[in-house]
């Protein structure tokens, strides 16, 4: 008897040894026939970017619209970390992927209560699920089980911890815990408290129903019951949460849009972009832009950018007041449209003036009527301020003394100047066809190249590439002008009166804080200011995207007062922006100045003096007058000569005048006799009728 019972037990052995040993190698084949989770998934990343100091300043969706960061066990807070492995898998790090004991005890429980009483999905099943979301059938768990037993032979337990952490659901189109704990919180998941850990636990259970932002008290009692059960398994003395933890929906997408779209477009693949811009600086900034254009009616928007002159790096990046507003085209980058610049340019055809000493900043110019080719400049208030010196044409942006300068230099020469440090004017024709329309605004530029060029003139005439993240290649200066000529523009600039409402900016040493100019281009549809000190360089646009005019808006009230409000963001320099030490040699001042350094008399283009003559009235001419008009007058022009002119009229002494025009009233029709005379003693005569 004992011997039959011994030879059945045996035999029962032997059975149940087989079907183990079928059972395992029937789960062998089985795991290999299952290939790996698709990490398409996975793969598909947000992209964010930050500041210099890796805060967030704007996000991108994923491709299929979700905030999915990466994120890895060492991102996150240690005690999140431990407690929800606690809770979700406390064998996490012992078992296969599939926990035998939990599945053993669902099975048992289940069959005890005729219904589910817990689940028995380890940390690596669930990766595999959101890995591959599928319809949950004893099919689809089998698989899953299956899966993650293979997922575990191929990968480290971090790596799939990096996986659950990534693409967990949190509500939303919010995946992972990071993007999570940024949109919640507003902070990263490594500064997690134990209630923001404690909710970001529960959350996954049921994403949506759970949300803390819509669904407060119900994301409070999962995140006790997470409590509850945590202390359950651990021991763990945990108290239920007294209150909610704050809420602050802070969206990924906060500041620098523009130039985080223009990274995104260079850089598609990259998870991070850390670039150079100071966050703090770049939403105070924005915020300034936003005011400035809240008075000035619908349809103005304003731009502006901040540069470090040491390393050229971006500081602050502004591409419109607000990126969300269709009425001003808000999502277009004004910082790289191209626009007339004004007046903005004069203080380059001035330095390369300087640079050529075809004037020196105390030289002597008149500001009169000139003519070239038939184009006649006129200032901005239609006068002429008839003698002054160099740097005070620059101080008061007199047309005619630029145009004048222009003409000297060589509008092609000036144009390929700025060509060759990669800040090109942009006109219809060729640089070589240029005319001098482009003193005075006749071309466009970007903000992003003009203020690179102030920039050039604050780094001692060395023009640089602008750099937006670290890795960006420290800048190789171009020369725009030598070192003298940009110090002595920059001595000129520094003396420019701030806008009504600003006092004058001192540097530490108590000399002058910014040098800076402002334009406004024709029919008011530009407002320009840009300006540097010794450490930062500013450049403000204001106007209409579309073109049309912003009526009474000037560079000096629209765009200096905004440009002056960002200085004061910045720190105070050691130093006068002035104080380079540079020598100015030949431009050093005040000095004894050669003589034909004195005063600057027009030539033309052989480069000789221009004669003294009279252009209106030409000889024999007949002027016709309106009787019927009062103020009725005869304009006379002269061309040439060194001022003051003194006229005279069929031989007696009529007007002494400092410009090239005057007006003449005729006492009656009949034929006339004029005389001008220069202050070199030259003379010109013109004979004419007047009807």
């Amino acid at each position: 008897m004992i011997l039959q019972v011994t030879r059945w037990l045996s035999i029962g052995l032997t059975a149940a040894t087989c079907c183990t040993l079928i059972a395992i190698i029937a789960g062998e084949v089985a795991i290999h026939g299952v290939g790996l989770p698709d990490m398409t998934r996975l793969a598909a990343r947000s992209q964010l970017v930050t500041d210099r100091d890796g805060r967030i300043l704007w996000g991108f969706l994923a491709p299929d619209q979700r905030w999915r960061l990466p994120t890895k066990p060492e991102d996150v807070d240690p005690q999140y970390l431990q407690r929800i492995i606690a809770y979700e898998d406390g064998r996490f790090y012992e078992h296969c992927g599939v926990d035998v004991i939990a599945f053993g005890r669902a099975l048992w429980q289940a069959a005890r209560a005729g219904r589910v009483v817990s689940g028995a999905s380890t940390i690596t099943m669930q990766t595999v699920r959101l890995l591959e979301p599928k319809p949950r059938t004893l099919a689809t768990k089998l698989e899953e089980m299956l899966k993650a037993i293979k997922l575990e032979r191929t990968l480290s337990k971090h790596e799939i911890l990096s996986i659950y952490l990534t693409l967990a659901p949190f509500g939303g189109n919010i995946e992972g815990v990071r993007a999570a704990s940024l949109t919640y919180f507003g902070k990263e998941p490594k500064k997690l408290s134990p209630p923001e850990a404690a909710l970001l636990i529960g959350l996954p259970q049921s994403p949506e129903a759970l949300r803390p932002d819509r669904n407060p008290a119900r994301a409070r009692a999962a995140a006790d019951a997470v409590l509850r059960r945590i202390a359950a398994r651990t021991g763990e003395r945990t108290a239920p949460l007294a209150r909610l933890p704050r809420i602050v929906s802070q969206p990924l997408t906060r500041v620098a849009p523009h130039l985080a779209q223009r990274l995104h477009r260079a850089l598609p693949s990259a998870e991070t972009i850390r670039t150079t811009i100071d966050g703090e600086l770049q939403a105070k900034a924005e915020e300034i832009a936003r005011a400035a254009v809240r008075n000035w009616g619908e349809g103005v928007n304003s731009a502006m950018i901040v540069v470090r002159l040491a390393d050229m790096s971006v500081a602050a990046y502004v591409g419109a007041a607000d990126f969300f507003d269709d009425r001003s085209a808000g999502q277009v980058d004004l910082v790289q449209a191209v626009r007339s610049p004004g007046s903005a340019l004069k203080p380059f055809i001035f330095g390369m003036a300087f640079e050529r000493l075809i004037v020196h900043p105390d030289t002597v110019i008149t500001d009169e009527a000139v003519e070239y080719d038939g184009y006649e400049p006129e200032n901005f208030d239609g006068g002429f301020g008839g003698d002054m010196k160099v740097r005070m044409a620059l101080i008061r942006s007199v047309n005619t003394a630029a145009v004048s300068l222009l003409k000297e230099v060589g509008p092609a020469n000036f144009m390929a100047r700025l060509r060759s440090v990669g800040a090109p004017l942009q006109i219809q024709d060729s640089d070589a066809q240029a005319g001098l329309a482009i003193a005075l605004g006749g071309g466009g530029m970007t903000l992003a190249n003009l203020t690179r060029l102030y920039a050039g003139l604050g780094r001692n005439g060395q023009v640089a590439p602008l750099r937006f993240r670290p890795e960006d290649p420290l800048p190789v200066g171009a020369p725009l002008v030598s070192p003298a000529a940009a110090r002595a523009v920059t001595d000129v600039l520094a003396d420019i009166q701030p806008s009504p409402g600003f006092a004058r900016r001192t540097s530490l040493n108590g000399g002058r804080r910014i040098a800076f100019k402002t334009g406004t281009s024709y029919g008011f549809r530009d407002a320009w200011a840009v300006g540097y000190d010794r450490n930062y360089a500013v450049g403000v646009w204001i106007g209409r995207p579309d073109g049309s005019p912003h009526l009474g808006a000037y560079g000096i009230t629209a765009a200096a007062p905004v440009m002056l409000k960002v200085f004061d963001l910045l720190p105070v320099p050691p130093e006068d922006v002035a104080q380079t030490g540079v020598s100015l040699g030949s431009l050093a001042s005040p000095r004894e100045l050669p003589e034909r350094l004195k005063r600057y008399r027009v030539r033309d283009a052989a480069g000789a003096e221009v004669a003294l003559a009279i252009d209106f009235p030409k000889a024999h001419a007949v002027v016709g007058l309106d009787k019927a008009e009062p103020d009725a007058a005869v304009p006379l022009k002269v061309r040439g000569g060194t001022p003051p002119y003194q006229w005279y009229v069929d031989g007696e002494p009529w007007q002494s005048v400092p410009t090239h025009r005057a007006r003449w009233h005729p006492p009656s029709s009949g034929q006339y006799d004029v005389l001008v005379v220069d202050a070199n003693g030259r003379s010109a005569r013109s004979q004419f009728w007047v009807e």
